[in-house]
């Protein structure tokens, strides 16, 4: 195998068809519970004054109640409260574009300023596994988390947005210390992302606390020697680094001591911090492999290590310190469960399983490629190492013989797990409840629902139950009892005295 581009263009090709069922199954996306509540103020707001400007006060109007009041994720609430329905109901389409799309834009720009502008790998390479990491957190994602990580806007917003946007912010970072030319607006921009994301979920904000304290470090680390950078550019740009880290630890900050995060932590009974600590440990093991571990994640790091194992030789930095890496790995994804852990005592909500096997397949594939880079550069450099390169790359041909026995047991066993489970894959889900129709009768019923909501001459509303419920699109519906939060949030929605589901 001379090129990876062959292979490249045909895993971008996968990716981009396995997209066009979620998509399309945006179009019956429909609002519900948080997306009521969190949007209220601003949903009152556009009614009331149909003001774009106003509603977006409203907005932050609502983000400064809440960091008083209730959690103080300041850059998480913001978003949430401008959820794109509150103009329309209809408008939910946008959500699986908006997270995915960042998340893509992030992994892409993560994997090409670590492997391309930092390691010296090729644009191929970067791109497969950019692809490959895609591929198993979105369609391998535990089925009950994809709605809460993909449609549902206030889980989505919060939580997989927030590490695609982590992701990117890591991407910039690279390619600004090992890139073109020092940017200062660059700079800019990443100590303004590095602040807000500072205010995101503190699962993200935790683990990206993590990196900005080890980036503190690196005057002593350069100081000592324990770090080395090629020329004295580098380092002055590495240095520089330590005005986002600044920042995202300032904004962490500033989200910590929220009055809002003192009352909530009062209704819920967490663990201290050693306790969180080391039930976070353990749990790296019983629920990443234990609960959300699936076969194709092993056919994936296959590949991954293959490719690298064939293209480190070529690489312009040296992977010498396997273990510390291993360690710093796994304590990463283990600090990535201590906040839920630490509030609450548990990770019970499908919108944290997601973010927990998102960061899990991230340093998966990272340790993967450390490994991998490793051990083929303990090994004396050959003739054929020369050979390897950008733009030349030369696969053995035992690799491109183990390469092309995975890919094609990946796929028969792809195939065969979508039959026995329609489910199995988020593609294969959403395309089986659209061919059902039980997306359309979903989005039917919702907006059968909207028109007697509308109805000003309707106060006391009883809506029936939906018939059909899709896997992708389905997260949480109002109840008989019209004291439920749920119920009550949505009466105000839609100024409404009561609102109550048919109690059949």
């Amino acid at each position: 195998m001379k090129s990876l581009k062959p292979l490249s263009i045909c895993l971008i090709c996968i990716y981009v068809i396995t997209l066009i069922p979620l998509f399309v199954m945006g179009y019956y996306n429909w609002p519900s519970a948080d997306d009521f509540s969190m949007a209220l103020q601003p949903h009152q707001t556009f009614v009331a004054t149909g003001s774009v400007l106003a509603t977006v006060q409203a907005a932050f109007e609502k983000t400064i109640y809440l960091y008083n009041n209730w959690i103080g994720y300041f850059f998480s609430s913001l978003l949430t409260t401008l959820s794109p329905s509150i103009f329309n109901e209809r408008l939910s389409v946008l959500t699986p574009y908006i997270i995915i799309s960042v998340l893509t834009l992030g992994t892409f720009v993560f994997f090409k300023n670590l492997l391309v502008t930092f390691a010296g790998s090729g644009r191929d390479h970067a791109s497969i596994v950019s692809i490959l990491t895609l591929l198993l957190i979105i369609q391998s994602m535990k089925g009950s988390s994809r709605v809460e990580s993909f449609y549902w806007y206030s889980g989505a917003i919060n939580y997989m947005f927030m590490y695609g946007l982590a992701l990117l912010y890591l991407g910039l970072m690279l390619g600004f210390v090992f890139g073109g030319k020092k940017s200062y607006l660059r700079l800019f921009f990443i100590s303004l992302l590095a602040f807000l994301l500072g205010g995101c979920n503190y699962m993200t904000a935790l683990s990206l606390a993590i990196i900005s304290a080890l980036i503190l470090t690196l005057p002593l680390l350069f100081r000592f020697g324990i770090v080395r950078l090629d020329d004295k550019e580098k380092e002055t740009r590495a240095k520089l680094l330590m005005i986002p880290a600044v920042l995202n630890l300032a904004g962490l900050v500033v989200s910590a001591v929220a009055p809002g995060n003192a009352i909530r932590s009062s209704a819920n009974s967490g663990m201290g911090p050693i306790t969180a600590i080391i039930t976070s440990l353990t749990s790296t093991i019983t629920v990443c492999f234990g609960e959300l571990f699936r076969w194709e994640v092993v056919a994936a790091l296959v590949i991954v290590a293959i490719l690298t194992w064939n293209l480190a030789p070529s690489f312009k930095v040296r992977f010498s310190y396997p273990v510390i890496f291993v360690i710093f790995a796994y304590g990463m994804v283990s600090a990535n469960m201590t906040p839920p852990y630490f509030a609450t005592g548990n990770i019970g909500a499908e919108r944290i399983y997601s973010l927990i096997w998102a960061q899990f397949i991230t340093f998966s594939v990272l340790t993967t490629i450390y490994i991998s880079a490793w051990l083929r550069q303990k090994r004396p450099a050959t003739s054929q190492d020369s050979a390897s390169g950008n733009a030349g790359v030369l696969i053995s041909r035992m690799s491109a013989m183990i390469l092309a026995g995975t890919i094609a047991l990946t796929a028969i066993f792809s195939f065969a797990s979508m039959i026995k489970d329609h489910h199995y894959f988020s593609a294969s889900s959403a395309a089986y409840d659209i061919i059902k129709g039980k997306a359309r009768i979903y989005l039917d019923e919702n907006i059968d629902r909207l028109k007697v909501l509308q109805d000003d001459s309707q106060k006391d509303v009883v809506l029936d139950r939906h018939t059909e419920r899709p896997e992708l699109l389905f997260h949480e519906d109002i109840y008989p009892d019209s004291n439920e939060w749920i119920n009550t949030v949505v009466a105000k929605y839609y100024n409404k005295n009561t609102v109550a589901q048919r109690d059949d």
